[in-house]
């Protein structure tokens, strides 16, 4: 019963609209998301770490460089990919 008065309390409150309310979810949603990504990021970041070594690129013997280094290895073939997929 309480919440249906706090509830219709809130709905005839005039300086509170349905676009604050929304404004709020999307705020507290984004906050939410920023804090995920930045927990991820803060994982990643250690696990990387030259201590740690577990998230290292793997290299053969004789290998300088990335393996994902593809726009350096074949630069036409990526442009036209870039081409084609924008028209």
């Amino acid at each position: 019963m309480r919440a249906a008065r706090a509830a219709a309390a809130e709905a005839l409150d005039p300086g509170r609209s349905q676009r604050d309310r929304h404004a709020e979810f999307m705020a507290a949603l984004a906050d939410h998301c920023a804090s995920t990504l930045d927990a991820i990021a803060t994982e990643i970041r250690h696990l990387a770490r030259t201590e740690v070594r577990e998230v290292q690129e793997p290299f053969a013997a004789g290998q300088k460089g990335s393996q994902r280094d593809a726009p350096q290895a074949e630069p036409r073939r990526v442009r036209a990919r870039h081409a084609a997929s924008r028209a």
